[in-house]
């Protein structure tokens, strides 16, 4: 084989080798610039309606922090009560479970009273300047 056809060889192996990587690294690229495009007109569109993306918003929202108050808070008084009656020598169980009976009623309360009064919670409206 004389030194032309060696090149030649070695130029259509170079042509293949950056198509088979470099054609998929550059149309990956630009597939990442459409999606990050296509998100941004998306939360565009939420923020003019007024509503947020269901990513956008965390976990803890205050609908489940009152949910957790008026549940959490009496499984973790009568709890408490529990082990303090079977630890107490002195017999004081009506004092105890009157007093874990009256918070846990009160935060049942507090829950769901916070949770009725703020419906403003389950939307969010932003304002236009």
């Amino acid at each position: 084989m004389d030194t032309e056809a060696i090149s030649s060889i070695a130029a259509l192996g170079a042509l293949a080798v950056m198509v088979v990587i470099g054609l998929p690294i550059y149309l990956g690229v630009r597939h990442a610039g459409r999606v990050r495009e296509f998100e941004h007109a998306e939360r565009m569109k939420a923020l003019e309606m007024g509503q947020l993306l269901p990513g956008d918003q965390s976990w803890w929202t205050p609908m489940r922090l009152c949910a957790l108050i008026g549940a959490g808070v009496p499984i973790g008084v009568f709890s408490l009560a529990m082990i303090a009656t079977n630890l107490d020598s002195f017999s004081h169980d009506d004092t105890i479970w009157t007093a874990a009976g009256m918070l846990g009623m009160t935060s049942v309360i507090c829950g769901t009273r916070t949770s009725v009064s703020n419906r403003s919670f389950r939307t969010v409206t932003v304002r236009k300047a």
